[in-house]
């Protein structure tokens, strides 16, 4: 509990006194990625408070890469960032069922999804499945 009291108070005094980079280090050090809008909650409507980034930035749709600082709005473009940063990590997993029990999990990495997906929109645009974007 003290440890999360000086974290918020802390991150109360970085958010009175942004100054770029600093505020941003202090973030991390602590690892708060949000806070708290004051008098933002609704209780009698069952809601919350709202919570706003910690990276200085205009309130936008999709989340900032903590390395770039690029926005990503779509699931296509967190998947080609996480693709691009760990290509050989595991992604899509199943577990082979035998005489009804689940063995272990069976992975496929960033980079062999990735590739599955490029072919397979490949195909789709050869066999001219795809509208023109145009």
């Amino acid at each position: 509990l003290k440890r999360l009291n000086a974290q918020r108070a802390l991150a109360s005094a970085c958010v009175r006194s942004t100054t770029g980079p600093i505020f941003l280090r202090a973030m991390a050090k602590v690892k708060m990625y949000s806070l708290e809008v004051p008098h933002s909650e609704e209780p009698e409507k069952g809601w919350g408070p709202i919570r706003r980034g910690v990276d200085e930035l205009a309130p936008s749709l999709g989340i900032r890469d903590t390395d770039t600082g690029v926005l990503v709005t779509t699931c296509y473009e967190n998947f080609m960032m996480a693709r691009a940063k760990n290509p050989n990590g595991p992604f899509l997993g199943h577990r082979p069922m035998k005489d009804g029990v689940a063995g272990p999990y069976i992975w496929q990495s960033f980079e062999a999804v990735g590739k599955r997906a490029d072919n397979f929109g490949a195909g789709l645009v050869e066999l001219k499945l795809c509208p023109d974007s145009g």
